[in-house]
Parts: C-alpha cells; structure tokens; sequence
C-alpha cells in the first residue's frame, strides 16, 4: 500500500477529508506518525496522510464516486504492455464522470491510481 502524495493529501483536506489515519503530514510535506504523539499534539500539522485505498474508499462511500483502475485489451502480436488507465464513475447513478484515455498511461497501479484520486478530488 502507498500513501496518497502530500499535494494529493492537501487537496483532500480542502474536499473534507478529516478520516482518523496513523499518520499525518506537518506543513513540509514529512510524513508523521501518530503514534509517536501520545498527547495528541502535533507539531507543524498540516493534514491526514491516508493510504490510497483508504482516499479511494471516503470517495466512493462518501461522496459517491468510484474509482476503477484497468488495463485495455491488447493483441499479443501488437507489441508490450501497455499499461493502466482509469474510469471515475458515480456510484449512485453509474455514469461515467471521467476516463484516462489511451494515450495517457500509466506504467504503474499506483501512480495511475493518484492521478485518478486527484481527479476525483476535482470533481467534488
């Protein structure tokens, strides 16, 4: 599991995101870690430092909106992996809000799950 980047954690804090995590980030962008502050009390606090499942979760169960990460068919004979691509959907109406397109993929589950946590924030 990857925590959601300190940018991507600020523009969930200006959606609402306010959920209990075992870490937050101080105004520098560090990651802290709860635990470590047994008064509570922490120091240059800035906002939650949720794991990406966990954003992506409040999105769909809070506001709506899931998130599907995919990868699109591809022949054999046509040459590498492509990569992921998503799809932002409301849950309630299943329509579809957004989708990356082909020719912007990412290599990786993850860095294309925080481009579509960031859009999702946008869309609020």
């Amino acid at each position: 599991m990857r925590r959601i980047s300190f940018e991507t954690a600020k523009l969930a804090a200006e959606k609402g995101y306010d959920e209990d995590c075992d870490s937050a980030y101080d105004i520098h962008g560090n990651i802290i870690y709860i635990d470590n502050y047994v008064l509570g009390i922490i120091p240059e606090y800035c906002c939650p430092a949720p794991y990406q499942e966990e954003l992506q979760e409040w999105l769909r169960e809070e506001k709506g909106i899931h998130i599907c990460i995919d990868v699109p068919y591809v022949d054999k004979e046509e040459g590498p992996y492509p990569g992921y691509f998503y799809q932002l959907y409301y849950t309630s109406r299943g329509t579809a809000l957004s989708c990356q397109r082909k020719d912007n993929q990412r290599s990786s589950y993850e860095e294309t799950l925080e481009i579509a946590l960031t859009d999702a924030l946008n869309k609020i």
